[in-house]
Formats: C-alpha cells, sequence, structure tokens
C-alpha cells in the first residue's frame, strides 16, 4: 500500500504526462512553463488522497489487524507524500 502510493500513483501520473505531451503537437507541448520538477511534486501529492484506499481497505479485508496495518500504510503514505512534494516543490 505504502509503494502503491508513493511510487505506483506518481509513475502513473508522471507516464501519463509523458504519453500525452508525446501525442500532442510538438510545439505546444514545448511551450508550457510547467517544469518535470513540478509535475513530479504535483503527482506525489496525490498520494495524499487516502479516502478511496480506505474504503477499498474496508471492502477487501475482514480481519481487524489487516484494516489496522492497511490504514497505517495509508495514512503513513499521505503524511510522506505530503512531506515530499512540499519539499520537491519548494525546492529552489
Amino acid at each position: 500500500i505504502l509503494t502503491g502510493l508513493l511510487l505506483g500513483k506518481p509513475l502513473g501520473i508522471l507516464l501519463g504526462v509523458w504519453v500525452s505531451k508525446k501525442i500532442q503537437n510538438q510545439e505546444t507541448a514545448d511551450n508550457d512553463d510547467i517544469t518535470w520538477r513540478q509535475y513530479t511534486g504535483a503527482s506525489i501529492l496525490a498520494g495524499i488522497g487516502f479516502t478511496m484506499s480506505i474504503f477499498i481497505t474496508l471492502l477487501a479485508l475482514k480481519a481487524p489487524q489487516d484494516v489496522l496495518a492497511a490504514k497505517t500504510a495509508i495514512f503513513a503514505a499521505s503524511l510522506l507524500a505530503g512531506i515530499l512534494g512540499y519539499f520537491i516543490l519548494n525546492k529552489k
């Protein structure tokens, strides 16, 4: 869960951005003011969203200790994603 929120989500978002830039007309794709660092920071911040992760956890897991472990991983990933995203976007 932790790996999925901290690595999988950003990689999926960055892959989507990269593919959309390749599909776009090259002239418009290269003229934007957004850097890859900003794309990366924003994609890492997407790991903060934990509502669906908890919803799926409650549907998929029945044992209370498994639910607790999953919720702990989800909240830890959200906290780490927020901190990491902040530092990536705030770095000069």
